[in-house]
């Protein structure tokens, strides 16, 4: 392939350049550049006049502005948590799976089959989102075209993407997540197999779908964009039609959060490292993040960032938490995915990928079992023959849980302030770090490492100068910082700065940052309708209670008179129930009954309490149903 030719030529012509004339280096590296290029997206071009001009900040945000403002981020990472929804992403990855293939080159005329199928389809679906939100999300192909030297050939192809206007242009650049659609069986280029990419990748391509559903609801500073491409699976060419289009046009990227291979908790008989070992051992309550570079890099900031912005606003609010795995390679071993042309661009770029993977892709291998790059890439199977599947490769429990955690980062990135500037100086008595004043109710994250991908410390000051406790002379460490406005949104944090210690400060404390977890219960967010987040099992209380409803009371918190609000659409459950209300050490101290039947049911409470954090709960006999919190104001 031409790109690998240029990279052995440059490499060959760096070994023997004492020996080689000028003009073989020029002949040598005019071959590889027209290699290079000769593979290169061209013609690349965006549907939509308006996505456009916003993509490059070019637009007017009282146009797209919201009649009812959502903007607040404890209540959006609430609000992700209690509406990005399994079933939802389940019922997505099973609609691209009916597809039966979405290989890049396959068919685009048809309206049920192929990758055509499967943009209109995309395409629609962000059209209805839209709709549903005043018409502030909007919808575009990028169009673009490939050479006959590409990996498959030449081609006319489109990537669907849409984009959610930011409220402020002063800084234009984008947040945005994506995930390629393409799927492929074992021959990459066979279109007429079935490749139903079910975890590759239809797990990712949900969550970019899911997420834009319910963060469309919201309003950010900086745009959101919601992108879905193709070409992964032939060298990355759809990835790097937008990336070469953003580097060209002048448009700002803040950030690119890749999804690919999210849902799968599996571990295969192979797969590329570093990976999983033991073949059916399963992992639902880690995630791993790939990201290029060791020191001062601009990924693997971002990628402490994302960990940062879960321990504090996610992990307390999940069901199940999990761990966030910083890995130190850019993707596995011999792999590749759409964030390295963002990469390349300049552009800071991750790989969100599931813990466990089922296979190393290694299709040209008589003995390869893996499901990935295979016809065997499915939801599930059918094990009792009721024809229903009910052994899931993909779990959407874990699926819904990634996705929140990107979506917790995009809302941080997209609300947050700059990054703070910060100097280092070492006296050799102290080590003193030096910001800029902070403003009231901003506080600023110091973090501190050696030679780990992860923080070794991370102080909380609210203070522009702190001396760094903890340093041992003769030693070299890394430092960068973070700033927390007073609306409690954390930056990004800022490029490393590296010094040799020659002062000793281990006796020096300081306390740490808390990270303390969201109380989403005192937001007024429901709990009991999330998910279990286990693999198999009974069923969660969700599942029991099916078709019961209870709403956050209104208002919330409460001053005077509010109104409780359920729905029943079970036919099945007719008798007593009642509403209660526990205090926050958990005593009853109110409650009503009435005959539950299908259809709504209101209640107006106008009960005195004392100011406190509640509990209000759904019953049906002893049975609690639902609960819902409530602050007593």
């Amino acid at each position: 392939m031409a790109r690998p030719i240029l990279n052995i030529l440059l490499i060959q012509a760096k070994g023997g350049f004492k020996r080689a004339t000028p003009w073989m280096l020029i002949a040598l590296l005019l071959f590889g550049l027209s290699a290079a290029n000769a593979q290169a997206p061209f013609n690349i071009r965006v549907s939509h006049a308006g996505v456009d001009a916003v993509l490059r900040g070019e637009y007017d945000p009282a146009a797209y502005a919201a009649s009812d403002v959502q903007a607040e981020f404890d209540p959006i990472i609430c609000g992700l948590e209690a509406g990005i929804s399994p079933d939802t992403l389940q019922a997505l990855v099973q609609r691209l799976q009916d597809f039966e293939t979405r290989n890049t080159y396959a068919d685009t005329s048809s309206a049920v089959r192929g990758i055509g199928a499967a943009r209109r389809w995309a395409f629609d679906w962000f059209s209805s989102v839209s709709a549903r939100n005043e018409n502030r999300l909007l919808v575009a192909y990028m169009d673009f075209e490939m050479p006959p030297a590409a990996e498959c050939g030449a081609g006319f192809f489109r990537n669907v993407f849409a984009v959610l206007p930011g409220r402020d242009t002063a800084d234009a650049s984008v947040v945005l997540v994506e995930g390629h659609m393409d799927s492929r069986c074992e021959v990459l280029c066979d279109t007429a197999c079935y490749a139903p990419g079910a975890d590759d990748n239809g797990s990712g391509t949900a969550l970019v779908m899911e997420l834009a559903r319910v963060m469309s609801a919201y309003t950010f500073d900086h745009t959101l964009v919601f992108l879905l491409t193709v070409g992964e699976e032939q060298g990355l060419f759809g990835a790097e039609a937008f990336a070469q289009y953003c580097s060209d046009e002048g448009i700002g990227v803040k950030a690119v959060q890749n999804n690919d291979i999210t849902g799968g908790v599996i571990c295969g008989p192979s797969s590329s490292p570093p990976s999983c070992s033991g073949d059916g051992a399963i992992d639902s309550l880690s995630v791993r993040i790939f990201s290029s570079g060791v020191i001062n890099s601009i990924h693997k900031d971002y990628a402490r960032f994302m960990k940062t912005i879960y321990r504090e606003k996610v992990r307390g609010v999940s069901s199940s938490p999990m761990a966030v795995r910083l890995m130190s390679q850019e993707d596995r071993s011999g792999r590749g995915g759409d964030h390295i042309p963002f990469r390349v661009a300049g552009f800071r770029a991750i790989r969100v990928c599931a813990s466990h993977e089922h296979g190393d892709a290694n299709t040209a291998s008589a003995a390869y079992t893996g499901r990935q790059h295979s016809v065997r890439d499915v939801i599930g199977v059918d094990t009792d023959g009721d024809f229903v599947v009910d052994s899931f490769f993909v779990d959407f429990r874990y699926l819904q849980r990634n996705a929140v955690f990107n979506g917790a980062a995009m809302a941080a990135a997209a609300l947050g302030p700059d990054a703070p500037a910060l100097a280092v100086l070492d006296d050799g008595l102290v080590v003193r770090v030096t910001l800029a004043p902070l403003l009231p109710g901003e506080r600023y994250r110091i973090g501190v490492r050696q030679f780990g991908n992860d923080f070794e410390a991370l102080y909380e000051v609210a203070a522009p100068v702190f001396d760094l406790p903890g340093i041992e002379p003769g030693n070299t460490y890394r430092v960068s910082a973070a700033l927390v406005n007073a609306a409690g949104v954390q930056s990004l944090f800022s490029a490393e700065t590296n010094f040799f210690a020659s002062a000793n400060t281990v006796g020096l404390s300081a306390d740490t940052a808390l990270l303390e977890p969201l109380d989403c219960l005192a937001l007024g967010f429901d709990w009991l309708d999330g998910t279990d987040g286990g693999v198999g099992g009974g069923a969660s209380v969700s599942d029991r209670w099916e078709g019961i409803w209870l709403y956050a009371p209104q208002p919330n918190p409460v001053a005077g008179v509010a109104l409780f609000s359920a729905r029943s659409e079970r036919q099945d459950l007719r008798g007593p129930a009642f509403w209660k209300l526990h205090n926050a050490a958990g005593v009853e101290v109110w409650r009503m009954s009435f005959a539950l039947s299908p259809g709504d049911v209101r209640t107006t409470f106008s009960e005195p309490l004392p100011p406190g954090r509640y509990t209000l709960s759904l019953w049906f006999g002893s049975e609690k149903m639902r609960s819902v919190g409530l602050v007593r104001g």
